[in-house]
């Protein structure tokens, strides 16, 4: 059994001007030629073999990964209130350390806007994401959080089309209202306002043919677009209940 050195990576974030920025989250996502010799299902995806590991840049915008096989990598940047579409692809050699990798932060545009309910009551505490989809066929999904007035603002963002949605309430568990998502928000777009709708709960229980309850089981309220707005487990008795109506 011969056990290899671990590579490293290391490198700066650095915003438009060329300083360091401080608080951004670098993911690091990848796989090892190895992974298909280890017994695992080759129809999984490669990237489970390390699968994504994050940092945070530290006050002088640095970031560090140790242990690393070798293999194909992926770093990007992400921060609240900051989405770029900024990747950078490699091959890690068994053992490499590579440093002085840089990632420039160069966004420009913003998404602002107000989280309303049906009755034009600001919703405050509202967890939202930005999606977008860029040509290279990556997704990037940036969270933010509306203030006490339902205000939310995304800056640094690149030039584009966006699908924002409400997650949830950070402050109220379960949220009272819907999941919901406003498609084709475009940058530059300063007033956008997403009006989610209250939530009715639903419950019952999940049986088998028998009539018996069945424990564990997973079970979805879907939106007229098949999407998930809210899901749960059953209960030992069988028994769930759900946010969405």
């Amino acid at each position: 059994l011969q056990l290899l050195a671990g590579g490293h990576l290391s490198g700066l974030v650095l915003d438009s001007q060329g300083e360091p920025v401080a608080g951004i989250v670098v993911h690091l996502r990848g796989a090892s030629p190895e992974y298909l010799s280890l017994g695992h299902d080759k129809n999984w995806s490669l990237d489970n073999y390390v699968g994504l590991r994050r940092t945070t840049t530290d006050d002088d915008g640095r970031f560090h990964y140790g242990e690393l096989p070798g293999g194909d990598f992926q770093l990007r940047t992400l921060k609240r209130d900051r989405a770029q579409r900024l990747h950078m692809s490699f091959r890690l050699g068994d053992g490499e350390s590579r440093t002085g990798l840089v990632l420039a932060l160069d966004g420009s545009e913003t998404i602002a806007g107000q989280v309303l309910d049906r009755n034009a009551q600001p919703v405050p505490n509202s967890e939202l994401s930005l999606m977008h989809d860029t040509p290279e066929g990556m997704t990037f999904d940036v969270r933010a959080l509306s203030d006490a007035t339902g205000n939310f603002r995304f800056e640094a963002l690149e030039p584009g089309t966006y699908t924002l949605s409400y997650l949830g309430s950070r402050t109220e568990v379960p949220s009272p209202y819907l999941r919901s998502r406003m498609e084709a928000v475009h940058t530059g777009d300063l007033a956008v306002q997403l009006v989610i709708p209250r939530s009715d709960p639903v419950a019952g229980v999940v049986l088998d043919s028998q009539g018996n309850p069945v424990p564990d089981a997973f079970v979805a309220a879907l939106g007229p677009g098949g999407e998930a707005l809210d899901w749960a487990r059953s209960g030992s008795d069988g028994s769930f209940t759900l946010g969405a109506a």
